[in-house]
C-alpha cells in the first residue's frame, strides 16, 4: 500500500470524541459487543492512517469558524499524517504508508506530539522521574483529564515497579492497562522506568497539570518503605 487515508469533516472531529455512547450505541456497527466510543474508533483510526482527507457536506451547511478549530484538533491528534482537501486532490501530498510504523502509533502508551501547539487547542507533555503513588495518581488522573479530549502515555507505579502501565483516554472515559515488563518496550524512547503522559486539549493549564503529577511522585520516605502498595482499588478504567 503506498497510502491509508481517512476521510474525515474537520466540523464533526470534536463531537465525535465526546461522543460517551458505544459504537453500537451510536448506530455506527451491528456489533452489541464492541464497546468502543466513537472517538476511541476515530484516534485509533488517525494513528493508523497517514493521510487525512478533509471533507465537507452536501447535506450541512459549513461552519468556516468550526472548520478551522476542527482543522486545528486534527493537527493536534495527528501530527504525523498529511492533511490535505479531497477537493482537487493533489496525489503527490498524500503520506506514505509504513504498516509498522502505524500499528506501533496504536500501541497503548504511545506519545506522539506535535513539534508545536497553539490555541485554540494545545498539547501539554510531563514527565516524572519517580513512582508515582497509586492513590494519589489516581485521583490526579481523573483531575487532569477532565477537559482534555485526547490522553495518552505511560506510568510507573509504586507496587508495580516493573510494569509499564499504559494511559489511554479518549474524550469521557480513560483507561489504564499493565503492558508488561518496562525493557519490553523500546519505542518512542519509552523504554525506561519514569512517567510521561501527554494531554491535548482547548483549555489547559500548565501549571496545574505539573503540580497535580509532581505532587503524585513518592516522598523521600515513601521511597524508603517496602510497603507501599495499592491503598485504594486501581481501576482499569475511569469516566
Amino acid at each position: 500500500m503506498d497510502t491509508v487515508a481517512l476521510a474525515a469533516r474537520p466540523e464533526d472531529v470534536e463531537d465525535q470524541l465526546w461522543d460517551h455512547h458505544t459504537l453500537f450505541g451510536s448506530g455506527y456497527t451491528a456489533v452489541p459487543e464492541d464497546s468502543r466510543t466513537p472517538g476511541e474508533f476515530l484516534v485509533g483510526e488517525l494513528l493508523f492512517a497517514d493521510t487525512i482527507l478533509t471533507t465537507s457536506s452536501d447535506l450541512l451547511p459549513d461552519d468556516a469558524a468550526l472548520s478551522a478549530r476542527g482543522l486545528h484538533l486534527l493537527h493536534e491528534l495527528a501530527p504525523h499524517a498529511h492533511i490535505v482537501p479531497s477537493a482537487g486532490l493533489d496525489v503527490a501530498k498524500l503520506g506514505s504508508h509504513s504498516t509498522e510504523q502505524a500499528r506501533n502509533r496504536n500501541l497503548p502508551g504511545v506519545v506522539i506530539t506535535p513539534t508545536s501547539s497553539s490555541e485554540p487547542f494545545r498539547t501539554v507533555e510531563h514527565r516524572v522521574s519517580r513512582p508515582l503513588h497509586p492513590g494519589r495518581f489516581q485521583t490526579a488522573l481523573g483531575a487532569i483529564s477532565v477537559g482534555c479530549c485526547f490522553v495518552r502515555g505511560s506510568v510507573w507505579i509504586a507496587g508495580m515497579l516493573d510494569s509499564r502501565v499504559a494511559v489511554h483516554g479518549v474524550g469521557p472515559r480513560v483507561s489504564v492497562e499493565d503492558r508488561g515488563p518496562w525493557g519490553a518496550y523500546l519505542l518512542q524512547g519509552e523504554g525506561c522506568r519514569g512517567t510521561h503522559l501527554a494531554l491535548t486539549g482547548d483549555d489547559l493549564d500548565d501549571d496545574d497539570i505539573a503540580g497535580l503529577l509532581d505532587a503524585c511522585a513518592l516522598t523521600d520516605e515513601e521511597l524508603q518503605s517496602a510497603r507501599i502498595g495499592f491503598p485504594v482499588p486501581f481501576p482499569s478504567e475511569q469516566h
